[in-house]
């Protein structure tokens, strides 16, 4: 073997061990990186997202920087707190709501299997064995029994655990602040340094498509999100639904969950409502998750495309490969992952790679017909 072809296949040869180290790395790395850096990390997102309304102020108004960045890291910060504590009053109101109303819920239950009792007596008279069934409804009202048990164990645990990390959460939160507010002032000055050490054009180029790719992604994720949690909302509340809001708040929860979607939580509602004659409240709940599965699954793949740059095609095919090997992580990441690929090809970031392994291929397809 010539020099050449040695200096080739070492060079390609670390480039497969670089590849393959690569996945644990960012798998080990990432829960590190935010163990050790999570305010600085969510300071330096908020920095880079509010520049454009600091400049404005900046502009329109005349403020001096710093004080512009004070306003509105303050603006940002009195609307969080706001909407946690609504949120959290909201949802311990409709708990009390739901509680109380527990009693109502399980005695039109205990109805329904009492009518369904007597539809099947009527039926099949002595041919149906009704203690067969009672004792399956007894075992599985025993492990529902069991599972609510384990689940107000796990609330409590994660109640008192959420206490005990009271102080660390304090904490958390004043590195957040001090760092959000130093970082957002310094931001532009930062950009440049930052510049200064990587000025390839490509690397540029690669920066501010991942840049866009997660901001595009998040942007399509928020569309969806708000679109269920308005539309859901207005229509429960329109034909009367109880409980309108938390079911909208939860379905829009879940539908920012790629793999989980709306769905998650209205099929199986729907179930139940048929199950209890709620036929009226199931059917509108039903056309309700159609509409958001059939719009979404139109609309997502070109919305991709406008956001991230991301064809169709391609889009689906990184959800795919996202959620086959990383699950629910894979397929939240997958898009982003994709668009950074792109534009680092693009960019000429896999030239060199690409011309070692045709080369590769070129000495096998050669050495095979032994030309060489």
């Amino acid at each position: 073997m010539s020099e050449d072809s040695r200096q080739l296949w070492q060079r390609i040869g670390l480039r497969c061990l670089i590849l393959a180290a690569l996945i644990p790395l960012v798998s080990m790395g990432i829960p590190t990186c935010w163990y050790l850096f999570g305010p600085f990390l969510l300071a330096l997102l908020m920095a880079a997202s509010l520049q454009k309304p600091i400049a404005w102020l900046q502009k329109k108004l005349r403020m001096k920087r710093w004080l512009a960045v004070l306003l509105m890291l303050l603006l940002v910060y009195v609307i969080i707190g706001l909407f946690v504590y609504w949120f959290m009053s909201f949802a311990v109101t409709q708990a009390i709501m739901a509680l109380q109303n527990a009693p109502q819920a399980i005695e039109e239950l205990t109805g329904l299997y009492n009518s369904f009792r007597q539809w099947l007596v009527q039926q099949f008279a002595e041919d149906f064995d009704l203690t067969r069934l009672d004792n399956m409804i007894s075992q599985a009202l025993g492990q529902l029994t069991a599972a609510a048990s384990q689940l107000a164990g796990s609330l409590l645990g994660i109640t008192v655990d959420a206490a005990k990390s009271m102080p660390g959460i304090l904490l958390f939160a004043n590195f957040l602040i001090l760092s959000s507010y130093f970082l957002t002032r310094d931001f532009p000055l930062l950009s440049k340094r930052v510049k200064r050490l990587s000025p390839d054009s490509a690397t540029d180029r690669l920066r501010a498509s991942a840049v866009e790719a997660v901001g595009g992604y998040l942007r399509v994720q928020v569309i969806y999100t708000l679109v269920v949690l308005i539309v859901s909302a207005a229509v429960f509340t329109l034909f009367g639904i109880r409980y309108s809001f938390v079911i909208s708040c939860v379905a829009a929860l879940l539908e920012f969950l790629p793999i989980f979607g709306n769905g998650t939580l209205y099929v199986p509602l729907v179930i139940i409502l048929y199950l209890v004659r709620e036929s009226r409240v199931a059917t509108i709940i039903l056309i309700t998750h159609l509409t958001f599965y059939i719009s979404r699954k139109v609309t997502e793949p070109r919305l991709m495309k406008r956001q991230m740059g991301l064809s169709p095609v391609l889009s689906l095919l990184a959800m795919y490969l996202g959620l086959q090997i990383g699950g629910v992580l894979g397929l939240t990441l997958a898009p982003i992952v994709a668009v950074v690929i792109q534009a680092a090809a693009q960019s000429g970031f896999f030239t060199r790679t690409i011309a070692d392994f045709r080369d590769g291929v070129n000495w096998v397809r050669m050495k095979l017909r032994k030309e060489i």
